[in-house]
């Protein structure tokens, strides 16, 4: 990748490789100490962003927040939305499987008010 630093070439690598499927802190664990967890908090973000934005999703997108520790990553759903989102749904559920191994926990809200509660794992079968 001519034209970027070797920190600029680690960061865009660890981002295309965590952007799916499984997710572990040793894919971070090349990046300098200083740079490491921004970078695993953007390549969260970016997991969310491409799940979220599909063909199959019409409509106004959910907004997302984190808490200050980001140990908790919420996403603000408008009523019903994962009732006319069944496979999302499925890829959330996975997805907090994915984020847990990293110690981020995915909780899902309907309004700011009320919250719906963590998304929980489906089991192994």
């Amino acid at each position: 990748m001519p034209g970027f630093s070797a920190d600029d070439q680690a960061i865009l690598a660890a981002l295309v490789r965590g952007q799916r499927r499984k997710l572990s802190r040793t894919l971070f664990g090349a990046l300098a100490s200083d740079i490491a967890e921004p970078v695993t908090r953007l390549c969260v973000v970016l997991r969310l962003a491409i799940l979220l934005n599909r063909s199959r999703v019409s409509g106004a997108l959910p907004q997302v927040s984190a808490d200050r520790a980001w140990s908790t990553l919420t996403l603000r759903l408008p009523e019903g939305w994962l009732r006319t989102h069944p496979l999302t749904e499925a890829d959330l559920r996975q997805e907090a499987e994915y984020l847990a191994t990293i110690g981020v926990k995915l909780r899902l809200r309907r309004s700011k008010d009320q919250v719906l509660g963590p998304i929980v794992p489906s089991p192994k079968t």
